[in-house]
């Protein structure tokens, strides 16, 4: 809030402030009660005042307001609300805010779009509005990533037939992207010595699964429960499993169906003196002898062949983080009546800690398990 003197050049004052319960904001519950005095040197016409809103609340019903009083005394030692003045102040909360946005609001503003204007956002701090506004940090970030949002700036906007080239160019981008994103962690594990392994559950984990985590943040933010922000992790999971290994599957599988024979290249990679022949590929050497089962069966056809690396256990100790993960959101229901957030800051944090750890013990364990120091092998079933 701004305080204002019409005055001009006015002398040295001192002012009470003071803040009141309104017919329904209450302090310490909407806001934290203030009442303190302001000072204004010789000359000065304006001072800023901070109250402080509280964010633990929520609303009734979307359309809920609160209401709250900011009483100014010209004279600190007044006591009296006839000397002073008294402001009105009505808040909303934030999910009832957000869900007053209209879809056709938001198809009104994209019309205005055009592919120039996004490469001139694109180019511009904070998108090019409120520039004479904008921080170190919003200057800094922007030049990190001006580069990813030229990028994104060839995504055509969505108001253009139906939002087809929209969401086709974009599924185009976020494949290369991620092979992009790839082939970069892989190339830093080499450098640094970590194995694919490591690289793969670990960088490239993180770099194709932060856009996710944005997601369900701004999810939890404009929502009144969790159910977009945990959907949208579990459907996005599904699909990483079921398209992620299916479709190359399905279609390798195809081409291997429709060349009537082994490739040269196969024969070397499966058939005999290669390395997989020696670890007895396919189903391992049968009745002793030193023919992979695998090679007795593809050799006249060929197949599509993905041999088991070292993530067995791995996934064994991903299913049973993952119960765990779901057991604890289930308790923070029964026990807080929230799977995220809640009124308790402290349980908050100690949530979010708990959580973190997962992924902690998760990357660690298998981390170790791949350089050689783990014991993730006894969780097998033979």
């Amino acid at each position: 809030l701004y305080l204002q003197r019409r005055k001009v050049s006015p002398p040295p004052a001192t002012v009470k402030i003071k803040t009141r319960n309104g017919s329904s904001g209450l302090a310490g519950t909407h806001y934290t009660h203030m009442e303190t005095s302001c000072e204004f040197e010789a000359g000065a016409t304006s001072k800023q005042i901070r109250v402080e809103l509280l964010g633990t609340w929520s609303p009734v019903d979307d359309s809920e307001l609160v209401d709250f009083f900011v009483e100014v005394f010209e004279d600190e030692h007044d006591t009296g609300r006839e000397h002073g003045h008294q402001m009105q102040i009505l808040v909303t909360h934030k999910n009832a805010a957000a869900k007053k946005i209209k879809i056709e609001d938001l198809e009104a503003l994209d019309k205005e779009t055009t592919c120039l204007s996004q490469f001139a956002n694109a180019l511009s701090v904070n998108g090019g509005g409120d520039v004479d506004d904008s921080t170190i940090m919003d200057c800094v970030m922007h030049y990190v990533a001006v580069g990813w949002k030229v990028i994104a700036a060839l995504i055509p906007p969505s108001h253009i037939y139906g939002g087809i080239p929209c969401f086709a160019v974009a599924l185009l981008l976020i494949g290369v992207c991620s092979a992009m994103i790839s082939d970069f962690a892989s190339i830093f594990g080499c450098i640094v010595g970590m194995t694919d392994t490591v690289t793969s559950i670990s960088i490239v984990a993180l770099g194709t699964s932060l856009p996710d985590t944005f997601a369900s943040m701004l999810a939890i933010s404009a929502d009144d429960n969790a159910d977009n922000a945990i959907g949208n992790v579990t459907g996005s999971n599904s699909v990483n499993v079921f398209l992620g290994l299916g479709l190359p599957w399905i279609f390798s599988s195809l081409y291997w169906a429709s060349t009537g024979g082994p490739t040269d290249k196969w024969k070397a990679a499966y058939g005999p003196g290669s390395l997989a022949y020696v670890n007895c590929w396919g189903g391992g050497c049968p009745d002793g002898s030193t023919v992979p089962e695998g090679w007795r069966k593809y050799q006249n056809t060929g197949a599509f062949v993905v041999q088991k690396g070292k993530l067995g256990p791995s996934l064994i100790l991903y299913a049973i983080l993952t119960i765990v993960a779901f057991s604890f959101i289930t308790g923070r229901r029964v026990l807080l009546g929230a799977e995220i957030g809640g009124s308790s800051t402290v349980v908050n944090y100690m949530s979010a800690a708990f959580m973190i750890s997962l992924w902690v013990c998760y990357l660690l364990l298998v981390s170790l398990q791949d350089f050689g120091y783990g014991f993730l092998d006894s969780l097998m079933i033979v």
